[in-house]
């Protein structure tokens, strides 16, 4: 490896970090933008994972998203088809 994997000015690339806001219902929504703009697209893009695997995984995520956006728009009194 050119660089160990514990150096300091490498972990912004390697450790996912964050936070989110509200304890309440604004939580949801906070989970929603975390889960769309990072989880989901790396478990969809991840292809070192065997297929029977990635399958079920992706199929569990996605039904949580349709929870998680549902509920997200709940809270503000919106109906999404």
């Amino acid at each position: 490896l050119p660089h160990p994997p514990y150096v300091f000015s490498r972990y912004g690339r390697m450790v996912q970090y964050g936070k989110l806001n509200g304890l309440g219902p604004e939580s949801i929504p906070s989970l929603l933008k975390l889960m769309s703009r990072i989880y989901v697209p790396a478990v969809s893009s991840n292809s070192t994972w065997p297929d029977s695997f990635r399958k079920e995984f992706s199929g569990q995520i996605h039904k949580f998203m349709a929870i998680l956006t549902e509920s997200s728009h709940q809270i503000h009194g919106n109906t999404v088809l």
